[in-house]
């Protein structure tokens, strides 16, 4: 423990300065939001002017976490990040040329942002269709690039300062449930500093993922008490929170990574095999936990119904029906399920659609859907030589949107977790790669050693 309360109060005290910073804006955007909307971009900018690029960075995954968060006093958030990811985009493009490695997921999902871009003129909610468009284009183009660009220049110690501050957002929710406060509490489970209980599990699911890839390409970035306790907060966290998706998530890509490392076929021929006994797992579910023991955990009584799911799918196919192969625009299946909500809640279920692929099918018609899932899917593939994770990481996200609509938004604090672990699966990888060639290309003798030899 010694050793973990030193490294934390040396990251205390390297980034006092930008602690400070986030609390003012936080308490700025608390007691006045229109203030926080000049501060934060004021920040950002002279932030850039200089130099601190890394904080940029980690402001955004900040301000995106705290986004998520239903508390009024974190309103501010959902406003200031409209602006920070435009602030953003426009510093990574203005630096474009200046970057080496560049990373190209944008262009494979640029199809996707056409048809997506069609879609608005079918949308009852124009604006918000062009906001959100637009944002999720910004958001792939930009994160990805600067993260690489970061990566490039500072190394391992980007992606530890990543860690430390995410781990520390976990923690604050830990210690407000240590004290007893009812913030981090929504009908009864802990969410965090989180908006809800299933954002959380997302967030650690994703979080979890990204440490071990961190750790996989630098086993000797944290110390083995260190990985302990991050691990643990993480856990700790997941299993207080209640999200079963997520909880399965993480399972399936540490599973299926123990398996991908003894060989690449074997872990396809499990993925096979997980795949045709899924139903039949799904079927006997209940009976398994409860022979386990988990049957409180698991919350058995909502999962017959999918805790509102199934009502929710069912509404989504009924609808998916009428548009086929072009949808309504981003922001379509928020706007149907809150038309709709009265109806939707006799029946059983609140919230949206809970499923991605259902979601991206309602805004951009099976078009949209499919040039989302061949671009990102393509893209994946072609990283496939550069770690061991990436295939589970795929099949992770892939079970998770099943039941979770986080893919198909740009400003939540998760689709940027993601892209954290696929930009440092490319750049990362790629150097390993570089370096695996270096040492394996025979060095010529220096002729004047022969000569004088």
């Amino acid at each position: 423990m010694e050793d973990i309360r030193a490294r934390l109060k040396t990251y205390l005290r390297e980034n006092f300065q930008f602690i400070i910073i986030c609390l003012l804006w936080f308490i700025t955007g608390a007691i006045f939001t229109p203030a926080a909307l000049v501060l934060v971009p004021v920040t950002v900018i002279l932030l850039y002017l200089r130099g601190y690029e890394k904080e940029i960075f980690i402001g955004l995954l900040f301000v995106l976490t705290m986004s998520d968060n239903r508390l009024a006093s974190a309103n501010w958030a959902a406003d200031v990040k409209n602006i920070y990811i435009v602030l953003f985009a426009l510093i990574v493009m203005k630096n474009f040329k200046s970057y080496e490695n560049k990373i190209k997921l944008h262009l494979y999902i640029l199809p996707f942002i056409i048809i997506a871009a069609i879609c608005i003129l079918y949308s009852p909610s124009p604006s918000t269709a062009v906001q959100k468009t637009l944002s999720y284009f910004l958001l792939f183009l930009s994160v990805p690039n600067y993260f690489t660009y970061l990566y490039s220049k500072h190394g391992s110690q980007f992606l530890k300062e990543i860690i430390w501050a995410i781990f520390f957002l976990l923690l604050i929710g830990l210690v407000l449930k240590l004290v007893g406060s009812s913030v981090i509490s929504l009908a009864g489970r802990y969410r965090g500093i989180l908006g809800n209980p299933n954002g959380l599990g997302i967030y650690c699911f994703l979080f979890m993922i990204f440490f071990a890839i961190v750790n996989e390409f630098f086993s000797d970035l944290f110390t083995r008490n260190q990985k302990i306790f991050i691990y643990f907060v993480i856990t700790l966290s997941l299993i207080l929170c209640g999200a079963r998706s997520s909880l399965l998530a993480v399972i399936i890509f540490f599973v299926f990574r123990y398996f991908h490392r003894l060989s690449p076929v074997f872990g396809f021929i499990i993925l096979i095999i997980f795949t045709g006994t899924y139903e039949l797992i799904l079927t006997n579910l209940e009976s398994i936990i409860y022979a386990a023991g988990l049957q409180e955990f698991a919350r058995v009584d909502t999962i017959k119904d999918g805790s509102g799911r199934l009502v929710a799918w069912a509404f989504a196919w009924e609808n998916i029906n009428r548009n086929l192969f072009i949808g309504k625009g981003f922001s379509y299946t928020e706007y149907l399920y809150v038309a709709n909500y009265e109806y939707l809640s006799k029946l059983g279920h609140q919230g949206a659609a809970h499923n991605a692929y259902l979601t991206f099918w309602l805004d951009t018609g099976f078009l949209g859907l499919a040039a989302f899932m061949s671009g990102f899917l393509g893209f994946m593939f072609s990283l496939s030589k550069l770690s061991v994770s990436l295939f589970p990481l795929l099949y992770a996200i892939l079970f998770s949107n099943q039941f979770e609509s986080w893919l198909t938004a740009s400003l939540n604090p998760f689709t940027i977790l993601l892209l954290c672990s696929i930009s440092l699966i490319y750049a990362a990888g790629i150097e390993k790669k570089l370096i695996q060639k270096d040492r394996e290309t025979p060095t010529e003798p220096d002729p004047g050693t022969i000569i004088a030899a």
